[in-house]
């Protein structure tokens, strides 16, 4: 594996609109701030969430945890969204995510342990070098991690290349933080992105690769567009005070 120029980063930022959030126009983050528009498809990868084994009331809020007791989660079983909007009476929006539910209450149910933000599980970056490896075959990969995922907050990013599978190698490198921010192939053909505010990622490329990872059962996906709005006023449609913020 190899540290790059950031200059082989400069395809994607550059060809992603620029975040607005501070503007009195602001309208919302999409799928373009995020990746190029230069796909033919994408896909939205829900980071897995977790139940508490030692919480029994599913009415609980995390708002309503009392402080001064044992605050320690005890991860149980896999949630899958699928369940939880059928438990919740929800639909299964392009935009859901945690803060639907958040939202929708005015806070997570207490039972629930989100996944982290910005951050990929390894079990699903597994998962997905599975579905990528026949797609990439032997080309170089790129990996991209944005300064907030290193030691050094006041240094730059940086980028290194290497096989698709050293993508795991990148969890035990000193001064990073988990899963990369950004990573794709050399010929631009996909390319993943985790960014450090969302609990899921968003990926484009061919329709061969959006079906495969709809079709994984590990994974839970939906296929979003490039105006699909991902910030946490996104899902109106479960949320409709949400609709002109």
């Amino acid at each position: 594996m190899n540290k790059e120029s950031l200059e082989f980063f400069d395809w994607i930022k550059l060809n992603i609109d620029e975040l607005e959030s501070d503007s009195p126009q602001w309208k919302g983050n999409f799928v373009s701030h995020c990746l190029p528009k230069n796909f033919s498809h994408y896909c939205k990868i829900l980071h897995p969430v977790y139940r508490d084994k030692k919480i029994k009331d599913e009415h609980l809020l995390w708002s309503e945890r009392r402080f001064g007791v044992d605050q320690k989660n005890r991860i149980g079983e896999r949630l899958f969204y699928k369940d939880l909007v059928k438990k919740y009476n929800v639909q299964f929006t392009q935009e859901i995510s945690t803060n639907t539910f958040s939202q929708i209450y005015g806070s997570l149910p207490r039972y629930i342990i989100s996944s982290d933000e910005g951050n990929m599980e390894i079990n699903l970056v597994e998962e997905l070098v599975k579905i990528l490896k026949p797609m990439t075959m032997k080309q170089k990969c790129y990996f991209h991690y944005y300064f907030l995922k290193t030691e050094d907050w006041y240094g730059d990013d940086l980028l290194f290349s290497g096989k698709l599978e050293d993508v795991f190698n990148l969890y035990n490198l000193n001064g990073l933080h988990g899963s990369p921010t950004y990573w794709w192939a050399e010929d631009q053909s996909w390319c993943l992105c985790t960014d450090y505010d969302l609990d899921f990622s968003l990926i484009g490329g061919t329709r061969e690769l959006i079906d495969a990872l709809l079709s994984n059962s590990e994974l839970e996906c939906i296929e979003v567009n490039i105006d699909t709005r991902i910030d946490y006023r996104s899902d109106w449609k479960n949320v409709p005070t949400n609709k002109n913020k």
